[in-house]
């Protein structure tokens, strides 16, 4: 299950993308408005109909048709330049704030701010990694029955693009950052993956399946879409 993207895409059609409503992490990267003019952008392509822009971590992502030639694509980007220029400044506004670690600093567990007495980001890693493994692993058991996965194989790694995966051979791997998002939420994304046990697409079917078992799983998806670039370290 690959993590969705914070900001909703500004398709060729009409919707445009959310904002992060919090105010946590620091700008690492600072995309200036000239950048998005002279064909800095990163180019995702797949086999998608429209061509779609996102900021991603300061950074401007195309996601177009598998054969769209270059042209088309820099003609898009300046077209939607006052788009993009808008973005960008809403991006650096609420990453302006430096990052640091301080006493009885608070951090994201299990949807909510809390002090957790931890100081250094490899504690907190380990803090973390720890929780959602315990988590995760009281939810595979209470699952066990209706998903047939290998309990074995369960890994937990901290993933910069994905909430979790399934492999064709049932495999289960999650982000080890999930215990920072709410039970309900950590309930979704383990569900979606074992959904994945006996479905491997997104068809109907799938998420007929997912609803069955997560009956908000579209509140729950809309959460990590608008939180994507917090839930990290």
């Amino acid at each position: 299950m690959k993590k969705k993207k914070t900001k909703k895409q500004a398709k060729t059609k009409t919707k445009k993308p959310k904002m992060l409503k919090t105010k946590t992490r620091v700008a690492t990267t600072v995309l200036s408005a000239a950048v998005a003019t002279q064909n800095k952008f990163k180019i995702v392509r797949s086999r998608r109909r429209t061509i779609c822009l996102e900021i991603r971590g300061g950074e401007l992502v195309v996601r177009s048709p598998l054969y769209c030639p270059k042209f088309l694509i820099s003609k898009f980007v300046k077209e939607k330049s006052a788009w993009i220029n808008k973005k960008i400044h809403e991006y650096n506004q609420k990453t302006r704030i430096e990052y640091q670690f301080k006493k009885s600093e608070k951090f994201l567990y299990l949807g909510e701010k809390k002090d957790l007495g931890i100081y250094t980001k490899h504690e907190l890693q380990d803090f973390y990694k720890n929780e959602t493994s315990k988590i995760v692993k009281n939810l595979l058991q209470k699952y066990d029955r209706a998903f047939t996965f290998d309990k074995s194989k369960v890994t937990f790694k901290f993933y910069k693009s994905k909430w979790g995966s399934c492999t064709a051979k049932n495999r289960l791997s999650f982000n080890a950052i999930l215990s920072m998002a709410s039970p309900t939420v950590i309930e979704y994304i383990v569900v979606h993956e074992l959904a994945h046990t006996e479905i491997k697409n997104h068809s109907k079917a799938f998420w007929g399946l997912v609803l069955s078992h997560s009956s908000n799983y579209k509140k729950c998806r809309e959460y990590l879409r608008d939180n994507r670039d917090f839930l990290h370290l």
